[in-house]
């Protein structure tokens, strides 16, 4: 019996195939079978027909992408939204430290960062990895390998490793023992490799120092996210550590999903967690934990762990990386009962929680204001929120149809811009990723 499901499996194959009319037969079954149709998706449905008779490849690809997307989000669950989650880092960073989170900050050494890719040799041993995401993926194996401070005493196991080569890298640069790991590998222990579940790693008790995730802890589905913080408890020696970078925080708790890949294969989200929902993202799962939820999910799961936060500070001296936050989950050497003994020396905890917010708060200003004068001074070009404050009605409230001296001109602004208007379909931008080109508006970083 064939479902919705499945027919936007078999729609999206005679997509990825070429065969768009294949493809649209099914589009139009669906449309019939799901309640709600948008009027502009029905009538996307009639200009990729218009497409595929002129036999326009290209324009009927990217129509029939666009009704598959939109039909795909009908069948996703409320609470959702079209577009990546939210993200304020100096927001988070707060709400971070009101939940009292160890947070500490890194500063990326970018000579030595360098230094490392050199090192790694990437460009010579793995040419074709990551292409077109190489500085970011570089930046977390780089990140990692500093948090944990790997040596030649390492045992060293790389999560979720799929076809990464920073087992290897590691190997050679810090002289560490290393394995692989990955659901998609044969199961079992086998050489270096280790097939299964991340959450139920086929290896003794203590068998491993050190273990990183490199952009992979937020495709733990289910909850696979705390599996895997219970398992580690097990798998690291007393002093170990674990590396997840990034951690994905955003603003409020979400997953995001490419809705067509959901849909097919069935993907089941949280109740809690806002459903993301972007086009292309041909990924089935992605969790952003918000500050409270990684409170509930992983804090409150620790066991005998450990958990610090690290804000990285300066990943934006390459516009491609995003990275903002990672963690570092250790196992102290000694486990102390709290009830059994009491510390000798009273801890100010209250104290230590104020001033960590104020540094944070500190931080943040410098992060905004970061200039050689004060806001509001004569050379700053950023005016005091106090002055601003003052005027507010004046500035906001009041918005005047002249200015003195200037004649504006009104008529023949909105005339040119009328004939701006005609030069917008030129440009090869649209809201979510394509192929051809490197940007697209849809993005968490710069939109629109």
């Amino acid at each position: 019996m064939e479902t919705i499901a499945s027919l936007i499996e078999q729609t999206n194959i005679y997509i990825k195939k070429s065969d768009f009319l294949n493809a649209l037969v099914l589009i139009e079954k669906i449309t019939a079978l799901i309640p709600g149709v948008s009027e502009s998706t029905v009538f996307l449905v009639q200009k990729a027909g218009e497409a595929i008779k002129v036999n326009n490849s290209e324009s009927a690809r990217e129509i029939l992408n666009d009704i598959l997307f939109e039909l795909a989000y009908l069948q996703i669950r409320e609470p959702k939204r079209k577009g990546y989650p939210n993200i304020s880092p100096n927001k988070i960073l707060s709400d971070l430290l009101e939940q009292q989170f160890d947070i500490d900050y890194f500063e990326i050494n970018i000579e030595e960062y360098h230094e490392y890719v050199q090192s790694a040799q990437y460009s010579e041993k793995f040419p074709d990895y990551y292409p077109y995401n190489f500085a970011e993926k570089s930046l977390e194996h780089y990140i990692a390998a500093q948090i944990l401070k790997l040596n030649e005493r390492d045992t060293y196991i790389d999560v979720a490793s799929q076809c990464s080569p920073v087992a290897v890298i590691y190997a050679n640069l810090f002289g560490s023992k290393t394995y692989r790991q990955d659901l998609s590998f044969p199961a079992g222990l086998t050489g270096n490799q280790i097939g299964g579940d991340a959450a139920n790693m086929p290896v003794p008790d203590e068998f491993a120092t050190k273990m990183a995730l490199h952009c992979s802890f937020e495709h733990f589905e289910g909850d696979s996210d705390i599996g895997f913080i219970h398992e580690t408890g097990r798998v690291l020696e007393p002093g170990g550590s674990v590396c997840i970078v990034p951690l994905y925080l955003a603003d409020e708790y979400s997953i995001v999903t490419d809705p067509v890949v959901a849909i097919s294969q069935g993907v089941i989200f949280q109740d809690e967690a806002t459903v993301c929902c972007v086009k292309g993202f041909n990924n089935r799962f992605g969790r952003f934990y918000d500050p409270a939820t990684l409170k509930s999910r992983i804090l409150s799961n620790l066991g005998n762990l450990t958990l610090k936060l690290f804000r990285i500070t300066n990943a934006s001296f390459d516009p491609s990386c995003y990275v903002q936050f990672a963690a570092l989950l250790e196992k102290p050497v000694e486990q102390i009962s709290l009830k059994s003994k009491e510390p000798s020396i009273p801890q100010p905890l209250d104290e230590l929680f104020e001033a960590r917010k104020k540094i944070a708060q500190l931080v943040c200003e410098r992060d905004e204001y970061k200039t050689w004068v004060p806001p509001g001074h004569f050379y700053s070009p950023i005016p005091s929120m106090e002055a601003v404050r003052i005027k507010e009605n004046k500035i906001f409230n009041i918005i005047p149809q002249q200015i003195p001296g200037i004649d504006l001109n009104i008529k023949v602004q909105m005339a040119l811009f009328d004939k701006f208007k005609d030069y917008y379909k030129e440009q090869p931008f649209e809201a979510y990723k394509k192929s051809n080109v490197r940007y697209f508006f849809e993005n968490p970083a710069y939109l629109y």
